[in-house]
C-alpha cells in the first residue's frame, strides 16, 4: 500500500447509494453447490428467505424457485426506503 491516506467525502451521497442499491437488487441470483440453502446475491447469501404475508405472518420463500420473492423481501417500500 502507498503511504497516502484515503480521503472520505464529508457527507454521504444518499441518492447515489439508493440508486446503487436499486441496481444491485436486480442482479440475478447465482446458485452454488449448496443451493438452495446458499446462493450468491448482493443482498443475501441464503436462498431461503422469510416473506411477510399481508396478515403479518411469515412464510418461507425459495429464491431460486421464485426470484420475485427477492423483490417482495427487499423492495424499497418493504424496507422503508424513500424513493
Amino acid at each position: 500500500m502507498s503511504g497516502k491516506k484515503r480521503r472520505w467525502p464529508a457527507e454521504t451521497n444518499l441518492a447515489a447509494l439508493k440508486t446503487l442499491a436499486h441496481t444491485l437488487l436486480w442482479f440475478d441470483i447465482q446458485p452454488t453447490k449448496l443451493s438452495p440453502l446458499v446462493v450468491k446475491h448482493p443482498f443475501t447469501d441464503s436462498g431461503l428467505v422469510g416473506i411477510r404475508n399481508e396478515d403479518g405472518s411469515l412464510s418461507a420463500g425459495n429464491l431460486l424457485d421464485d426470484p420475485g420473492a427477492l423483490h417482495s423481501c427487499w423492495s424499497p417500500s418493504r424496507i422503508g426506503w424513500v424513493t
